[in-house]
């Protein structure tokens, strides 16, 4: 840990390194160009004092900075890089967002200080006394430190900017999601601020060209002027588009996560670290608040999911149910916490058995909802006798009543008479169940009708099948057969039927069930689009006791 600790703290004070002398060699190339293509000083003279004194300059310059950016960070990045320190995290956090800040004051500071140094130690021979003796001397003298002081001040907005983008890193460990109790920073204004940097750099430049030669008595070049307009305005615009880009990445990552908040579905995404103490700190933490809320709020719907879930799995008959006449086992699948898909089993007396499938049309918690009334007037219903198809006509009129078209339902009902092995099916608008024999032949038996809910004066009709001792009858809901494969394509019937006639009749009927439902795709993802039930009776043959 301290090893890797220490070498991402001298890789960031490498990165310093780099930056101090990249920008100010920047500003000292571009100093000479306005020396010589501006001023017309001559290269020997510059080369007697001018450049040896900036090279030293530059080369103080960036000692200072890395100590001062030592000094004051030596101990936050040991914090960050999780090895012993005595700043807390907050006080960590609160730093190096104000570091760019702090380096920002101190090149200006250092700034003053080498410009008066340089002018006395240039002027220091002949004295400022004989250097004052006109205006055009002071005009000339003023505009030459302003425009160095205005260089200054567009390398003092690079290196704030630059030194935010090499201190993120540590403040994306530090992983703080909510702003220190300390004055914010505007991005508008360190925005005008460097636009008036380069507007005042352009100005300057061409001031000081106008004031030397005014001074020596030269005519003005016209051409010469614009491109040194030019050439500082470019210098200043490169200085400009860095915060921009900076801010835009920043922003960019923020309305990332608002589009990945969105489109969760089960979750919701990481908060945002904050980075900086302007807007887009701000909106980073105003994020986060609302992410916290979500979560919350999160957290409370699915702890109701949750018990709805569990009321729900409780009005429903145990997965494996049965004597020595018959055996009923069933799965069911949802694809969220609570869904449509519903079954139910009863013996009517000792002689007969009432198997009932049934699907909501729809999903989620309205689904949950009417599923749950289904089932209650079903039980109702079945109570009061009647073949299937006169069931499912009363309870049609039942939900019509009830849910006024709104919502539909699918149901499949059948009675099985024990003794005979005698089935009567009655369909609303289900799926076609199955009867799957010992030997895997698979058989289905059609039936077709309008779903419940649709019309109150619908008449349901049952037919009769005999069964074979051992035949399983196999019952399901459409999101069995319409289970996607990865590459988009359907499960379909054909392959549904292929997997009931390979399934081992001698397995436990439980078993049976997870298998059929593991070999189902799930689509691209890992949850099913749409809720899957399975159910299945055995009739065994056995007399009724």
């Amino acid at each position: 840990m301290n090893k890797e600790g220490t070498g991402k703290e001298g890789s960031l004070m490498l990165r310093f390194f780099g930056l101090y002398s990249l920008s100010l060699f920047a500003g000292i190339s571009f100093i000479m160009f306005t020396n010589l293509y501006g001023l017309q000083i001559r290269l020997e003279e510059m080369l007697y004092t001018t450049i040896p004194f900036l090279l030293i300059s530059v080369l103080l310059f960036v000692l200072m900075l890395l100590l001062f950016t030592w000094y004051r960070l030596r101990k936050i990045i040991a914090y960050a890089n999780g090895r012993k320190s005595n700043v807390s995290g907050e006080e960590a956090f609160r730093r190096l967002l104000r570091f760019p800040v702090d380096i920002f004051w101190a090149i200006m500071g250092i700034s003053v200080f080498f410009t008066i140094a340089f002018h006395v130690f240039d002027y220091g021979a002949e004295g400022f006394g004989h250097l004052l003796r006109s205006s055009e001397e002071r005009w000339y003298l003023l505009t030459t430190m302003l425009h160095e002081l205005s260089l200054a001040l567009m390398l003092a907005v690079l290196l704030y900017t630059s030194s935010r983008a090499s201190l993120r890193p540590f403040l994306m460990r530090l992983n703080a999601v909510k702003l220190p109790d300390q004055p914010g920073k505007s991005f508008q204004r360190m925005l005008l601020l460097t636009f008036f940097s380069c507007l005042l750099l352009t100005i300057l430049s061409l001031l000081q060209t106008i004031a030397e030669k005014t001074f020596s008595g030269e005519p003005l070049d016209f051409n010469q002027l614009v491109v040194v307009a030019g050439v500082s305005f470019f210098f200043g615009l490169g200085s400009l588009l860095l915060p921009l880009l900076q801010f835009r990445r920043e922003v960019r990552l923020l309305t990332g996560r608002l589009f990945a908040l969105q489109a969760e579905k089960r979750g919701v995404p990481r908060k945002i670290p904050i980075v900086s103490l302007d807007e887009s700190g701000r909106l980073a933490e105003a994020f986060n608040e609302l992410q916290a809320h979500t979560e919350k709020a999160y957290e409370d719907l699915t702890k109701e999911l949750r018990l709805a879930a569990s009321v729900q799995q409780k009005l429903l008959p145990p997965p494996l149910q049965g004597d020595g006449t018959f055996l009923c086992s069933a799965l069911c699948e949802q694809s969220l916490e609570t869904g449509g898909d519903f079954y139910d089993w009863m013996k009517l007396d000792e002689r007969r058995l009432a198997v009932l499938v049934g699907d909501v049309i729809g999903k989620g918690m309205p689904a949950a909802l009417i599923m749950s009334s289904v089932l209650a007037l079903f039980r109702l219903e079945v109570r009061s006798g009647g073949t299937p198809g006169e069931v499912l006509s009363r309870l049609n009129r039942r939900i019509v009543e009830t849910l006024q078209g709104e919502m539909l339902v699918t149901a499949g009902l059948a009675f099985i008479e024990l003794d005979i092995g005698r089935l009567h099916y009655a369909s609303a608008g289900h799926l076609a169940p199955y009867v799957v024999s010992d030997s895997g032949e698979v058989k289905e038996l059609p039936v077709s009708s309008m779903p419940l809910g649709v019309d109150e004066e619908e008449r349901y009709l049952h037919e009769e099948y005999k069964l074979a001792a051992g035949d399983r009858l196999i019952m399901y809901s459409d999101g069995v057969v319409e289970s996607l494969h990865a590459d988009g394509t359907i499960y379909g019937f054909d392959e549904w039927e292929r997997r009931l006639s390979e399934t081992d009749g001698s397995m436990p009927l439980d078993e049976q069930l997870r298998e059929l439902m593991e070999k189902l795709p799930h689509g691209a993802g890992s949850e099913p689009e749409d809720d899957r039930t399975i159910v299945c009776v055995r009739w065994t043959g056995r007399a009724v006791d």
